[in-house]
């Protein structure tokens, strides 16, 4: 069955896209649960607890899997996994840092957040990444179904038991069950990525020193890019602060219950579309198939748009209808910002197809200092737009962002031609 699977493309997109919406339905669940038992302040901290965790995602590892991810397409399993073996270490070495620079602010008093919320988002940051490793070294394997089977494990199955153990004993409807339910589903997954990987040539890995050299020289090259994806999590994830200054934690809340249905839209798309069709344009540009690349771009747009919008429509129907059925009032008066917010994300689904054009074709400059600007529009139309408009205004910043960003990279593509 499995080996079926891998040999039909249009097999593995609809099999990607039922485990990414069985993730989102389990989120979905969760969500719906969180909404009617926590408070919507509560729902504020756990969305910036998240923001946090995405931001020290997109800081540590300064990108090195940018690199990795075009360089393990098609080449030697015993190369792949000595490559994959000294990311993980470089990694290690920057969740040290990490964990010394958190243990100084704790210890200095200059940390907002407790002891114990700063101990679970060190340990939550530190699988998350690893897990995101895992997941991405696996897309660019051409193993895209098993890698979307551990996401829905990591990242949607661990909340069965939290929303069990919460209807059973009211008194476990806390966060500390949350967090430690998530650190297990994270964990979870990773042992099974091991054991998904134990036929892989581990000895001779073992037998193969520690690249230094190409850590090296692979930072050297992902620095730019680093830089630019400090932009793209900062400007994806600076609404949550902009709307806990100016509205407060319980519209943040209500923005973390749109954002949860929002980031599952371009999630979807990413892995039921692009995550098998970027592995192909990469093949295809290296081994100048320029026709097969174009029709490859072509197809990838056109099931982008698709599907992205047959979700966002769904998604625009049922989100405020599961507002009013839980009795909260606030997230049906503010669809209007759920609406701007789809939208966006639509816009996003095609800036992401024209990313996989830029990575397979190597215009590096043109990501990284497209996603670096990108903190601009994201900021200031923030800003500019929550003040005017209140929480509709992450929805118009949403859109004009995803507008700006389509145009730079939409230019850079046309700028060197299709082909």
């Amino acid at each position: 069955m499995y080996q079926t699977l891998k040999k039909s493309p249009h097999l593995k997109r609809i099999t990607n896209m039922v485990l990414r919406l069985g993730t989102l339905g389990l989120k979905m669940v969760f969500t719906l649960y969180m909404g009617r038992y926590f408070s919507l302040s509560d729902l504020g901290i756990y969305g910036l607890v998240f923001g946090i965790v995405m931001v020290v995602g997109g800081i540590v590892g300064m990108r090195i899997d940018y690199v990795l991810s075009r360089e393990i397409v098609g080449v030697p399993m015993a190369e792949v996994i000595c490559k994959m073996r000294d990311q993980v270490i470089f990694y290690g070495t920057n969740y040290l840092l990490l964990a010394i620079v958190a243990l100084l602010l704790q210890l200095s008093g200059f940390s907002p957040i407790s002891h114990k919320i700063m101990l679970y988002v060190f340990i939550i940051s530190v699988l998350e990444g690893y897990a995101g490793l895992t997941y991405a070294n696996m897309n660019s394997l051409e193993q895209p179904i098993m890698a979307n089977a551990l996401f829905f494990l990591r990242s949607g199955f661990w909340t069965v038991p939290v929303i069990i153990a919460g209807l059973l004993y009211p008194s476990l409807r806390n966060f500390d069950v949350v967090f430690i339910a998530w650190i297990l589903g994270v964990g979870s997954s990773l042992i099974a990525t091991a054991y998904v990987w134990r036929k892989m040539p581990w000895q001779e890995m073992l037998q193969t020193p520690i690249n230094w050299d190409w850590i090296k020289t692979s930072v050297k090259k992902c620095f730019l890019i680093w830089l630019g994806g400090l932009g793209i999590v900062g400007g994806y994830y600076v609404d949550r602060l902009i709307v806990v200054e100016f509205l407060g934690l319980d519209y943040a809340g209500i923005a973390t219950f749109y954002l949860s249905f929002t980031n599952a839209l371009l999630t979807i798309i990413q892995s039921g579309v692009l995550s098998i069709a970027y592995p192909r344009l990469i093949r295809f540009y290296r081994e100048r198939k320029m026709e097969l690349f174009h029709k490859e771009i072509k197809q990838t747009f056109f099931n982008a748009n698709a599907f992205s919008l047959c979700i966002a429509v769904i998604m625009a129907v049922v989100v405020p209808l599961i507002g009013k059925y839980f009795h909260k009032p606030e997230i049906v008066r503010e669809e209007a910002t759920l609406w701007l917010m789809l939208v966006g994300m639509c816009i996003r689904s095609n800036t992401e197809v024209l990313y996989f054009i830029l990575f397979a074709r190597h215009q590096d400059k043109a990501i990284w200092l497209g996603n670096l600007l990108f903190l601009i529009p994201a900021l200031l139309g923030n800003m500019l737009f929550v003040h005017l408009f209140g929480l509709a205004g992450i929805g118009y910043s949403a859109i004009f962002s995803a507008i700006c960003l389509l145009t730079w990279r939409g230019w850079h593509v046309q700028k060197f031609g299709w082909y």
